[in-house]
C-alpha cells in the first residue's frame, strides 16, 4: 500500500509538478528484549534489562500509544522501534525481531520522525510550534520555512 505526496523538490516547472509515492509502513516487534550494558555498572559489564519480550505491532492509519510510569520503558521501545540504538545487535537478545511489511529489517530513517515527551521539549511552545521543530529538524535544508509549515499543517490537519 503506498500514499502519494506532493512534492515540492520534485517540480519540473513552476506549472507542472508531480507526485512521488511513500509507501506505507507496518511495524512488528516481537518478543523484544532490550538490555544495554548499565552505565553506572560499566566497568562489570553488567546489563540492565529494560524491556523483556515485548511484542506490538502498529500499522498505517492507527493510533497507537504506549503508556505506564516514569522508568517503564516507553522512551526504550521507541527508539527500539525507530531504530535509534548505538548497538543494537548486542543490547537486543536473539529472539527480539522487527518487521517492515512482514519483512526482518529497520524503518528506513527518512520515514522517522519523532516528538518526545513534553519535558526534553521547551515548555513554552504550543503544539504545532513542537511539531514545526521536530518537521525543520528532520528536514532537508533546502527545505524553505515556507515548505515546511506546509507540511506541518498538513499533518496537523490529517491528525486531527
Amino acid at each position: 500500500v503506498s500514499h502519494p505526496v506532493d512534492d515540492e523538490e520534485n517540480k519540473l516547472s513552476s506549472s507542472t509538478s508531480y507526485r512521488r509515492t511513500i509507501q506505507l509502513v507496518e511495524l512488528s516487534l516481537e518478543n523484544i528484549s532490550y538490555a544495554p550494558i548499565n552505565t553506572a555498572l560499566k566497568k562489570k559489564g553488567k546489563r540492565k534489562t529494560i524491556l523483556s519480550n515485548v511484542s506490538t505491532t502498529i500499522s498505517p492509519y492507527e493510533l497507537s500509544a504506549w503508556m505506564g510510569p516514569s522508568g517503564s520503558g516507553k522512551t526504550s521501545l521507541l527508539s527500539v522501534s525507530a531504530g535509534l540504538l548505538a548497538e543494537p545487535a548486542s543490547d537486543l537478545s536473539a529472539d527480539s525481531c522487527i518487521r517492515i511489511n512482514g519483512e526482518k529489517g529497520a524503518l528506513p530513517k527518512k520515514l522517522i520522525g519523532i516528538v518526545h515527551q513534553d519535558d526534553l521539549l521547551l515548555s513554552n511552545l504550543t503544539v504545532k510550534e513542537t511539531i514545526r521543530f521536530a518537521a525543520r529538524l528532520k528536514s532537508p535544508k533546502h527545505k524553505s520555512d515556507d515548505e515546511v509549515d506546509k507540511l506541518v499543517d498538513e499533518t496537523i490537519s490529517r491528525l486531527g
